[in-house]
């Protein structure tokens, strides 16, 4: 095996488990620096003391630290609780909303049910949404003393400007280190055993950082970017996902350290939270009014075109991700109204949770018509114009290999152009007749033939709703 040439060796390497590496790289010299670069490629850590401990061991490690090339970084903490009536009150919560995945529940009756039917039903629920439905006593009092336990750890490491040196020096004895996430409660792309180990025991469901005082992954994220320019590296892909929007809202200092991180990537993938809820809420207040204020000064603050100064920075970037987690639509950061942008590189767009008026969306497609392969744009808002516009304009302007068309499409001036492509509500019928018409080809369908999809979805919907109304399936 030792004759095979190092391509080979490393296919072979690629396939093995970590068991099986640690075994190898106990045969000879040769194996074992080879397997080095594959057993600890990438990096996890988490919001505890413990896992940065980890963190500093393997970037002291001679050889280990020599091979890291990826770190993710999980930001979610425990929300604050005054007390264990206040917990046991946010887990009734948790319960009651996650209360349609219990089985022992059963379906809900139908509008025409025999009281006794009912009387069953709201018993099971009443039951099984109550932490004394699913959990006995001592493994309650156990939850919350681990909760008690973890958050004052967390709460350590708050006070310790979140692990920032810690996480500087770590970064720093990493030489080759090239993708960063930071992932929390929202993002669903970077799941972990060890995250699930870590927290299962408290019984709760992590929601970003649920300190009272801090705003979702920013002082996490502002760590990871001092610890890249500190060391100077220069990374190849960040992804971010379900920050709050006051990452923008810092110094000018701060704005500085993050072109220059942004400037070299090529692969950015930003998730926004526009509103948050920090601490527990009273449950007969509506959840929207609790996040309205916070999403108001985001769209307000926004407006300023602070987000475009700072995409201005990505002149290499060639895969872009930019998704805003909103009560509200934003408004789109690359329009002429801030900064026109050109990305001379850009191959991969995906927009979400955005408006614009149809031409500056049109044209932002066309300045990149020469390298866009691929497009995505989902929950997006038409303040002028009309979607067949757009889908023309793609088809005709861009040369694409992939397109995706997700959610809802609205047009805020004409009340018929509303496009409704969930795959939830239709089984991805309009949305792949949508993609097919923009990437044209003889599988296409006509634009008579679009419409008359679009109006047997919308029909399809309302049948839907009219009998979830009858059967009363939207109340308890």
């Amino acid at each position: 095996m030792d004759r095979l040439p190092p391509e080979l060796l490393h296919l072979v390497l690629d396939a093995l488990p970590p068991k099986d590496l640690l075994n190898l790289r106990l045969t000879c010299k040769m194996f074992a620096d080879m397997s080095a670069s594959h057993l600890l490629s990438q990096c996890e850590l988490m919001f505890t003391l413990s896992s940065f401990q980890r963190l500093k061991q393997i970037s002291q490690h001679p050889i280990y630290s020599q091979h890291v090339k990826s770190l993710v970084y999980y930001a979610d903490t425990l929300k604050k609780h005054h007390d264990e009536d206040e917990w046991y009150r946010a887990l009734w919560d948790q319960l009651s909303i996650n209360r349609n995945q219990h089985p022992s529940i059963g379906p809900k009756p139908n509008h025409d049910a025999s009281e006794r039917e009912w009387r069953t039903y709201r018993r099971n629920v009443d039951k099984f949404t109550k932490p004394e439905g699913q959990y006995t006593r001592q493994q309650l009092k156990a939850a919350w003393k681990e909760h008690c336990t973890i958050w004052r750890i967390q709460q350590r490491l708050r006070k310790m400007n979140f692990g920032e040196d810690m996480m500087i020096a770590a970064i720093a004895r990493f030489p080759n280190l090239k993708h960063i996430s930071l992932s929390n409660f929202l993002d669903l792309d970077y799941e972990s055993d060890a995250v699930e180990r870590l927290y299962k025991p408290t019984l709760e469901d992590v929601m970003g950082d649920g300190g009272y005082d801090h705003s979702c992954g920013v002082p996490q994220f502002f760590s990871l970017l001092r610890g890249v320019q500190q060391a100077n590296i220069s990374l190849e892909s960040l992804a971010v996902a379900s920050i709050s929007w006051e990452m923008f809202c810092v110094s000018d200092e701060e704005l500085g350290l993050m072109r220059s991180v942004f400037r070299p990537l090529k692969r950015f993938k930003l998730s926004v939270l526009t509103s948050q809820e920090n601490g527990w809420h009273d449950p007969d207040e509506p959840i929207d009014n609790v996040m309205q204020d916070d999403d108001e000064d985001c769209i307000k603050f926004l407006r300023r075109g602070r987000v475009a100064d700072l995409m201005s920075s990505m002149t290499e970037v060639r895969a872009f991700d930019l998704c805003f987690n909103s009560n509200e639509m934003i408004a789109f950061p690359f329009a002429p109204t801030y900064k026109i942008l050109t990305y001379p590189n850009l191959t991969e767009i995906s927009f979400n949770n955005l408006y614009a008026e149809a031409d500056n969306l049109l044209d932002f497609f066309m300045r990149h018509a020469q390298t866009l392969r691929s497009v995505h744009v989902a929950n997006f808002t038409l303040e002028s114009g009309s979607w067949l516009d757009v889908f023309h304009g793609m088809r005709n302007t861009l040369h694409l290999k992939r397109a995706g068309m997700g959610g809802f499409l609205v047009n805020d001036i004409v009340e018929d152009d509303h496009w409704e492509v969930t795959r939830f509500h239709d089984d991805g019928d309009l949305s792949r007749s949508v993609e097919q018409f923009v990437l044209g080809g003889p599988e296409a369908p006509t634009q008579e033939a679009l419409l008359e999809k679009r109006k047997e979805i919308q029909r399809r919907q309302k049948i839907f709703m009219e009998e979830a109304e009858r059967n009363n399936v939207w109340s308890m």
